[in-house]
This record gives C-alpha cells, sequence and structure tokens, in this order.
C-alpha cells in the first residue's frame, strides 16, 4: 500500500494544473450528487405529502352485511339480504368520536358524510363530489384552510368551499 500511495502523490505533485482539474472535478461531483440526494428526498416528501397527507389514513365505517339465511325458522326460510335502497352509514356515531380521540396515535378526528351531486352553471352541468365536515373540523385531517385562494376557512354551518378548477 506504501508504494501506492508514493506514486499517487507523486502523480498529483508533477502537474499542479492536472491536481487542480482533478480536485476541483471531484468536489463538483460530490456537490452535483448532494444536491440531486436533497432535491430527490424533497420530491420524495412533497410527493408523499400531497398523496398521503390530504386523506384520512382510518376510515371507518359500516359493516357489510353478508347475505345468509337466518336459522330458527321451521315453516319458512328467512334470507339476510344487503339492502341496496340506502347509503351505508353509521347512524349512531357521536359516542365513537371520544374513544377515537383518546386512542395513542391519532392526532385527528373528523366525522364528515360523502356524496354526489351535479351542479348547474347556464347550460353547462358538472358531477361533483360532496363532503360534509363538522364546523371547526375543517382542517383536521387535511391543511385546506393553507390552501384557500380566496375566502377563510372559518365557515358558517351553511357555508360551502369550491375547487379552484370548479370555480
Amino acid at each position: 500500500m506504501r508504494y501506492a500511495a508514493k506514486i499517487a502523490i507523486r502523480h498529483l505533485l508533477s502537474s499542479w494544473g492536472q491536481t487542480l482539474l482533478l480536485a476541483v472535478g471531484v468536489a463538483l461531483g460530490v456537490a452535483v450528487f448532494i444536491f440531486m440526494s436533497a432535491l430527490i428526498g424533497g420530491l420524495a416528501t412533497l410527493l408523499t405529502q400531497r398523496t398521503v397527507g390530504s386523506i384520512s389514513h382510518v376510515t371507518l365505517e359500516m359493516r357489510d352485511r353478508d347475505p345468509r339465511i337466518l336459522a330458527g325458522a321451521e315453516s319458512a326460510q328467512v334470507v339476510v339480504q344487503k339492502d341496496l335502497s340506502r347509503r351505508e352509514q353509521i347512524a349512531v356515531w357521536q359516542p365513537f368520536i371520544p374513544i377515537i380521540a383518546g386512542t395513542g396515535g391519532v392526532t385527528g378526528v373528523s366525522p364528515q358524510i360523502r356524496g354526489s351531486a351535479f351542479i348547474e352553471r347556464g347550460q353547462a352541468v358538472a358531477p361533483v363530489g360532496v363532503t360534509g365536515v363538522a364546523p371547526g373540523n375543517l382542517s383536521v385531517i387535511a391543511n385546506i384552510g393553507a390552501a384557500i385562494v380566496e375566502g377563510s376557512a372559518e365557515l358558517p354551518v351553511d357555508g360551502i368551499l369550491i375547487g379552484r378548477i370548479l370555480a
């Protein structure tokens, strides 16, 4: 190893211009590598925040009723089927809020109701998704308040937020 180090030092000291060019090239390569690593890391964080940061990580929904035949009826068969006429919702959700909020690792709880609608303006008709949240819970799951272009995140009970594209 001493012989290899001796040859390397001799080569570096033989031509100062070439040594300087080599050192600048290595420094520039390291700087580009650090810059690209930081850029990729920042981009990964941004993409993660945009995709995962705006949705809830856990969603509670009503359990599906599986079709089945009830036992116990001797002269007839009773079948339980999924009711397609009503929307799936948790009818009594209020008692669950303090339980969920008290669970370790939970940073926010926001009961929501979701639906679909059509909005009309003149002759134009567009399908929209409608999400209802409790007043004061607008930015609990996603930081919607920071993305508002005009107006305020403090909405009255009958207030509405419209997306930039729809507006």
